[in-house]
């Protein structure tokens, strides 16, 4: 294993986590959830993200190293994804909270600006930390662009459909609407992010090695 591919890795998940961490924050102060000692939490959060997927990065390099390098790719996708979701979370928490919107038909609009953001996030990390495109001519990245945002797109009605459906027809009473939103987003987002993987790996990036940190020859 080349131990400077492994180090950025390490300091690219850290990164990673660091803003995970930080829009997650963002997000809990937004949703209005009640959280005692909400400021000591919040700290807490945002030094303990960056490390948490430093460790979760080096696990899945020795992992991949052993059984298959797709452990080690997932993981780092795992990385990014939630930083693109966290991305996702706080754009939709703050467009809720300044409209007041939190089910009903105008939520799938309200869902989709955070998406859209998160998802041109994720093409630019998984382009070049977890897939490692090399493709350069302008007809390659043409067609990398358009199989991602195309797989991308059918990613997001999946996420605001379960977002709505979950909001307007099977939000319980033991909930606020606020807090029922973000756990439809997860469910949402969940389901989103496994659909983009397979899409991704199989459509978009289907050329590009598995690797767990050793140089390609």
């Amino acid at each position: 294993m080349d131990k400077r591919i492994f180090g950025k890795d390490c300091w690219v998940a850290a990164v990673t986590g660091f803003f995970t961490g930080l829009f997650a924050t963002a997000t809990i102060w937004f949703s209005g959830v009640k959280i005692p000692n909400l400021v000591l939490f919040s700290i807490i959060l945002i030094a303990a993200s960056p490390v948490w997927w430093v460790i979760v990065i080096s696990v899945g390099q020795i992992l991949g190293r052993k059984f298959h390098p797709v452990i080690a790719q997932l993981t780092k996708f795992s990385a990014v994804g939630f930083m693109s979701s966290s991305i996702d979370f706080i754009t939709l928490n703050f467009l809720s909270w300044l409209t007041g919107v939190t089910e009903g038909i105008i939520i799938g609009p309200i869902n989709m600006p955070g998406f859209i953001l998160a998802t041109i996030n994720a093409y630019l990390w998984d382009r070049k930390w977890v897939f490692k495109s090399e493709r350069r001519g302008t007809r390659e990245l043409s067609k990398e662009m358009i199989g991602f945002f195309t797989v991308a797109g059918f990613g997001i009605l999946i996420n605001s459909a379960i977002v709505y459906l979950m909001t307007t027809y099977v939000g319980p009473d033991n909930f606020s609407p606020t807090v029922w939103l973000n756990i439809s987003k997860i469910v949402a987002t969940s389901v989103a992010t496994f659909f983009n993987f397979v899409g991704y790996k199989m459509l978009v990036f289907p050329d590009v090695p598995e690797t767990t940190g050793q140089t390609v020859k």
